[in-house]
């Protein structure tokens, strides 16, 4: 078999890695869309949350609103500077940490 013929030991390699790289992006995405939803009706709730006026909600949701106005700016330069991979794999644990850290805030 020629070197093109897509039949080589690595030739599913490159798909098997763009299938984790979605799978994990719809993962984040959904955990993200899912915490800000979880989070705003916590301050808001009275009984069990903490009940934050709105106001409040929205000074505390200010930080996200700047990382996703920063964000798209400051990618290329990441992304260059270290690689996507390195990128994604700092990206999600930078979340993990300011989502652990939420409640303190």
């Amino acid at each position: 078999h020629g070197a093109g013929s897509g039949r080589g030991s690595g030739s599913s390699r490159p798909s098997e890695g763009f299938a984790l790289c979605v799978l994990a992006q719809f993962g984040l995405n959904l955990v993200i869309v899912g915490f800000e939803e979880a989070y705003s009706l916590f301050c808001a709730s009275r009984p069990s949350g903490l009940g934050l006026g709105p106001s409040d909600i929205s000074a505390s949701l200010t930080p996200l609103s700047l990382s996703l106005l920063l964000w798209p700016l400051a990618f290329p330069r990441l992304e260059r500077a270290i690689g996507a991979a390195a990128c994604f794999q700092q990206g999600v644990s930078l979340f993990l940490l300011a989502s652990l850290a939420t409640p303190l805030l």
